[in-house]
């Protein structure tokens, strides 16, 4: 599954190990993070429970939107699944 973040317009992207259905359990409690995503490294589940990530090197892309986002709120952090 791919998650974007997009923070003070840059967007970054990354394709994790995740489906949706495993997602669906952490969110709703079902089990803890680590439990409901087995696959992921201690780095990834970070990055999904808490937004942390260590560097770019992190994502598959890293894209500057200081055009796209004129009309957007600057500073305006976004984490969605893409």
């Amino acid at each position: 599954m791919k998650f974007r973040l997009v923070y003070m317009n840059v967007a970054r992207t990354v394709d994790l190990p995740v489906t949706s259905e495993e997602l669906e359990n952490w969110q709703k409690n079902r089990m803890t993070a680590g439990e409901a995503m087995p696959r992921l490294s201690q780095t990834q589940l970070n990055f999904i429970t808490h937004g942390v990530y260590p560097d770019d090197s992190f994502f598959d892309s890293v894209e500057d939107l200081e055009n796209v986002l004129d009309s957007c709120d600057r500073g305006t952090k976004v984490f969605q699944d893409i």
